[in-house]
């Protein structure tokens, strides 16, 4: 009888073992669905995230591509304007240049007889406005050595070159005074600084 009770507790023990072994496997391969659930749960909040940052990046995309536009724009508003103030102003060097010629192509067109007569006029004018140093002296139109003008100081002579490009009037205005450097004491102080700042006490 005793024996009897100790198989009997033997085999409930092996059975309880043999149903432990037979469940726990069971219970920990379920146990990973809610896992598996929470991960899909997961992946989905991942996905919708991607796209949040994708419709980001489309709108930075766009706001770029309007700034670089603008930008564009203003260069070329910019560039327009740069064109048309170089234009405006080679319009304006060609006319000044073209009223510039003016007065050269009228004195090319004065005859030699009559531009010398020109010049002795406004000899006599100055001759008159400074007597004491101009008395005697003289102008001609000859060779002035490459110059629009030359004067000889020393004799009181002014020559002046037929392709002059200054007006007689300016020309004479110079050269007198190198006559009159001369003539004050016998050497040039000036050089080519002339009329002195004191012209007028040589009245």
């Amino acid at each position: 009888m005793h024996r009897c009770s100790s198989s009997t507790r033997l085999i409930a023990a092996l059975t309880i073992v043999l149903i432990v072994a037979l469940v726990v496997p069971a219970i920990v391969s379920a146990a990973p669905v809610p896992f598996r659930v929470g991960a899909t749960n997961a992946g989905s909040s991942a996905a919708l995230a991607s796209v949040a940052e994708e419709h980001a990046l489309d709108a930075k995309t766009a706001a770029v591509a309007a700034e670089a536009a603008a930008l564009a724009e203003q260069q070329r508003i910019a560039a327009a304007a740069l064109v048309e103030k170089e234009r405006l102003a080679a319009a304006a060097y060609t006319a000044a240049r073209t009223s510039a010629k003016k007065p050269a192509a009228k004195t090319a067109k004065i005859s030699g007889g009559s531009e010398l007569t020109q010049a002795q006029s406004i000899l006599a004018s100055l001759r008159s406005r400074y007597p004491r140093y101009l008395s005697g002296a003289t102008v001609s139109i000859g060779s002035a050595k490459g110059y629009q003008a030359i004067s000889y100081y020393t004799s009181g002579r002014i020559v002046i070159s037929p392709t002059h490009r200054a007006s007689l009037e300016r020309i004479l205005a110079h050269e007198i005074w190198h006559i009159i450097d001369w003539r004050d004491n016998g050497r040039i102080d000036w050089g080519e600084r002339v009329p002195p700042s004191n012209a007028a006490s040589y009245r």
